[in-house]
């Protein structure tokens, strides 16, 4: 995966409804360039599906963030699918044999609670550490994704409502295949479309997984001097110090420190970047996790009332 590879996946994630001809615009490339890189990404598995993401604001819930270790006695398989099933689990990655990293969306109050008291209850487990995190803003990420903006609270109709469900499951559909399957003319398919992406309240994105290929896919956990260095700073020179290889980064509410979604070539690339991060005065220390992604078990395809309410859009 290149330079240009990347910078099509994070523009994906930001919007995935944007047209070949936007996309090589903003890129500098031709069209036939951007759609023969678009299907590359999907042969390979990198990305998974277009999609949407409810914003978290509308949802009512924040992320979190949990390690935990088991103590081998567990049914492996039991494990994973007992915590991908979750309704509050979003991304779960296996480290070695025994470790897991999860991140959660968990409702605002109660939420983070009940998730850890879910985790801890499962055969196997020994140790749970969950916080709450936040996710810090980059200037290769676009605040329309969700892991770098909370977006809009809105509600919807029962006529976006019919719309969305069909984004779930291919958010590129065209105007036309969405207007037969909803039963509405394509002038109004077009007009809910433009309220949907003006309220925040929905991210039209991807699910990818860029360590299908040959690709090392990583957490780096760090900890900061707060006295020397805002967190929004750290991420700007991260983009700057690791153009390929750094995604995004969340904020631990436990301490000063960091969790960041890291990409590298090879294993040499990944030390590499640990020992530039060892030289820096601001970071006092480095934890890397070496990672492989858990699939969630896919839904249905439909949102339910207790989600999402009925009741006109407030932004529109």
């Amino acid at each position: 995966m290149d330079k240009l590879d990347k910078t099509l996946l994070l523009k994906l994630l930001s919007d995935c409804r944007a047209s070949y001809r936007e996309l090589a615009r903003e890129l500098g490339v031709t069209c036939p360039t951007i759609k023969r890189r678009v299907d590359k990404l999907i042969k390979s598995g990198i990305i998974e599906s277009f999609t949407i993401d409810i914003s978290q604001e509308t949802l009512g819930v924040s992320w979190v963030y949990a390690e935990i270790e088991t103590d081998l006695s567990e049914d492996r398989n039991a494990l994973i699918h007992a915590i991908c099933a979750h309704k509050f689990t979003n991304e779960i990655f296996a480290v070695g044999s025994k470790k897991y990293i999860v991140f959660g969306e968990v409702p605002l109050l109660e939420g983070m609670y009940d998730y850890g008291k879910f985790l801890r209850s499962l055969d196997g487990v020994c140790n749970v550490e969950i916080t709450p995190v936040r996710q810090l803003p980059t200037s290769q990420l676009s605040t329309n994704s969700k892991y770098s903006s909370r977006g809009g609270k809105v509600s919807f109709t029962e006529q976006h409502l019919r719309i969305l469900r069909h984004l779930m499951n291919n958010a590129r559909i065209s105007i036309l295949d969405l207007s037969e399957k909803v039963g509405f003319k394509p002038k109004r398919v077009r007009r809910v479309l433009k309220q949907l992406e003006e309220s925040e309240g929905v991210h039209f994105t991807i699910r990818f997984n860029p360590s299908v290929e040959d690709c090392i896919s990583f957490i780096l956990k760090i900890s900061f001097n707060e006295n020397m260095i805002a967190p929004g700073d750290i991420t700007y020179w991260m983009e700057e110090e690791f153009p390929q290889e750094y995604w995004m980064s969340f904020l631990l509410s436990s301490g000063p420190e960091m969790v960041n979604y890291m990409t590298a070539d090879s294993l040499s690339g990944v030390e590499k970047i640990i020992r530039r991060m060892k030289e820096i005065r601001f970071i006092s220390d480095v934890e890397t996790m070496l990672i492989y992604h858990l699939e969630k078990p896919s839904e249905d395809g439909s949102l339910t009332t207790s989600e999402i309410t009925l009741e006109p859009l407030s932004a529109v």
